[in-house]
């Protein structure tokens, strides 16, 4: 990610017109453990259309975006960058709670 002070997430669910904006500085340093925690999976990406975005915004004006695949609790979380679809990353399973509860008001 960038070295750029974290200032917001916004979680949107691309089935629905619903965005979670997140910008309180608990839940921010909780997202940044979680998303610092991500590991790359190696080998060929062949995801299903996914379901969220996922938009972080820093004070410099960068951004990074992703699309986010959210299962149930106790299973991975994957993430794919935008701009990279041959790349995908998963949530830790001890994390995946903690992220899916802050997403409530989106998910489907």
């Amino acid at each position: 990610m960038s070295s750029s002070r974290l200032i917001s997430i916004h979680i949107s669910n691309l089935k629905a017109d619903d965005t979670l904006i997140i910008d309180d500085k608990e839940s921010l340093n909780t997202l940044q453990t979680i998303f610092s925690s991500v590991m790359k999976v190696e080998g060929i990406v062949n995801m299903t259309d996914p379901r969220y975005s996922l938009s972080v915004q820093y004070d410099d004006k960068k951004q990074h975006d992703f699309y986010l695949w959210i299962g149930e609790k106790d299973k991975t979380i994957t993430l794919m960058k935008t701009d990279d679809t041959q790349t995908v990353y998963t949530v830790i399973i001890k994390e995946t709670n903690q992220l899916i509860d802050m997403m409530e008001s989106v998910i489907e």
